[in-house]
């Protein structure tokens, strides 16, 4: 059986889909890509011209809310695909990255890009177990 999951604490989707799925059989969540957005009502607060550093904090912050509203966390994440549009970004991006996780890093995949919604730099997506409460 699978379940949708949307959460008021992370943007809006831009598009016909989820911000996550649930597996409920095998406990797996699958973030939908998200990107550095922050709303502020209707009016987006984080735009494309901020330092990709400052993308990537925002961006880690809508994926670990919406892993919440799933019952998983960071810390629970198994892979993740990076989406960048210059690879040389990396450099920025890995120590912002690294202070979303515990000692076991996921799974990354690095993806570049052409381009990505509304000029930003970088995006992501991930898998996570779900984590159940005892």
């Amino acid at each position: 059986m699978l379940e949708k999951i949307f959460t008021k604490n992370a943007p809006e989707p831009l598009g016909p889909y989820s911000h996550a799925v649930i597996d409920e059989e095998g406990g797996m969540v699958y973030v939908s890509m998200q990107l550095p957005i922050i709303m502020n009502g209707s009016h987006i607060e984080v735009g494309a011209e901020e330092p990709v550093a400052v993308q990537t904090g925002h961006m880690m912050d809508n994926i670990e809310a919406i892993l919440k509203s799933a019952d998983a966390s960071m810390r629970s994440v198994l892979k993740v695909t990076l989406y960048l549009t210059d690879l040389k970004d990396g450099r920025d991006i890995n120590p912002v990255y690294e202070k979303y996780f515990s000692d076991i890093l996921p799974a990354r995949s690095v993806v570049n890009v052409a381009s990505l919604p509304l000029g930003y730099r970088v995006a992501a997506d991930v898998i996570a177990k779900k984590v159940y409460s005892s």
